[in-house]
């Protein structure tokens, strides 16, 4: 999740990581060089798993929640961790 600010927060990462090259049949989200440790994003589906949005609530960082507050304006240092109500999105 990016704000207009251009900071960025990854929510939750999605399972499906493989090592540059490899192609499982799915969609590859993230590749990773087993060399460097390098990762790139090579294809994005932008689509949300019911894991993800479960994952984004036990974190603190509920994705519908701040996509709304993003939406109307606010920055991820604005938005504050549902957990620890202290630490920011930007962290």
């Amino acid at each position: 999740m990016r704000d207009l600010t251009d900071n960025v927060v990854i929510i939750c990462s999605i399972e499906n990581v493989d090592p540059m090259g490899v192609h499982t049949g799915y969609t590859i989200t993230f590749a990773i060089n087993p060399e460097d440790g390098e990762v790139v994003v090579i294809e994005m589906n932008p689509r949300v798993s019911r894991s993800s949005a479960s994952a984004s609530v036990a974190t603190g960082f509920p994705i519908a929640k701040m996509a709304a507050k993003l939406s109307v304006g606010s920055t991820l240092d604005q938005i504050l961790n549902d957990i620890t109500k202290k630490t920011p999105a930007s962290f």
